[in-house]
């Protein structure tokens, strides 16, 4: 399941703080998250990614609510100065529906 959602012009922040802590700037009050995780950014040459993790609080469709969706986010410049985040030029956000999926990794380690 997706949700395909649009900022409104004039943001320019991190895509999660646009969608959870600054609902006045979803074009549509009709949706509400939580964040359940923030991802670190991941530096990727002159850019930084993160996925992030919501939970829908509300929506319009009822199916959707209860659910947890990746935000993915990503930025450039530097924390010595300021951050231009993609929202800037991208106002669209797709939130991909995701679950919690225990993994287990098999380690070597040295024999004493």
């Amino acid at each position: 399941m997706k949700i395909r959602l649009k900022l409104e012009d004039g943001y320019s922040g991190s895509a999660l703080w646009g969608l959870v802590d600054y609902q006045r700037y979803l074009e549509k009050d009709e949706y509400q998250f939580d964040v359940i995780e923030e991802g670190e950014y991941e530096q990727d040459h002159k850019y930084q990614h993160a996925t992030h993790i919501v939970k829908c609080t509300k929506s319009p469709i009822e199916q959707e609510v209860g659910r947890t969706f990746f935000v993915n986010d990503s930025r450039s410049g530097s924390y010595h100065s300021d951050w231009y985040y993609n929202t800037e030029w991208n106002k669209d956000l797709t939130l991909t529906e995701c679950e919690p999926k225990e993994i287990t990794i098999k380690k070597w380690v040295e024999v004493k």
